[in-house]
C-alpha cells in the first residue's frame, strides 16, 4: 500500500506541475492519497490502480461513444493493454469522422456560398 501512496503523490506533483506550465488552459485533479479510500475500492497495489484508472477511462470513452456504460463487461478478464487498444480504435474512429465531419462543412459552405457560422444558425449542422 506504501508503494501505491507514494505513485499516487508522485502523479499529483506531476499533474500540478504540468498544469502550472499553462494554468489558464490546464486544468487536474488532486487523485486521493488516503489509502483507505483505495481499500474501499479493493485496491492496494500500483498495477491494480493502473488497470482501475484505464478501466475508469474506458468506460467513460465507450458511454460518450455509445451513451451507455458497458456493466457486462467483465473487467478483471481484461488487460490494460487490451483496453488501451480498444480505445486507441474509437480515437481514430472518432479522427476519422471528425475529418469527414470538416470535409462535409467545408463541401455545404462552398456549395451555399456561406460560412460554418451560417451552417450553424440555419440548423444544418
Amino acid at each position: 500500500m506504501e508503494e501505491l501512496i507514494k505513485y499516487i503523490e508522485a502523479k499529483n506533483i506531476k499533474n500540478q506541475a504540468w498544469m502550472a506550465k499553462d494554468p489558464v488552459n490546464r486544468i487536474t485533479g488532486i487523485i486521493s492519497t488516503d489509502p483507505s479510500h483505495w481499500e474501499a475500492y479493493g485496491i492496494t497495489t500500483v498495477e491494480q490502480y493502473k488497470h482501475y484508472m484505464v478501466k475508469e477511462s474506458y468506460i467513460e470513452l465507450y458511454k460518450s461513444i455509445h451513451g451507455i456504460k458497458p456493466t457486462w463487461l467483465d473487467f478483471n478478464k481484461m488487460t490494460i493493454e487490451e483496453m488501451n487498444s480498444e480505445m486507441d480504435s474509437w480515437s481514430a474512429m472518432l479522427d476519422e469522422q471528425a475529418a469527414a465531419t470538416k470535409k462535409d462543412i467545408a463541401r455545404l459552405c462552398a456549395e451555399y456560398h456561406c460560412t460554418e457560422d451560417d451552417l450553424k444558425r440555419w440548423d444544418v449542422i
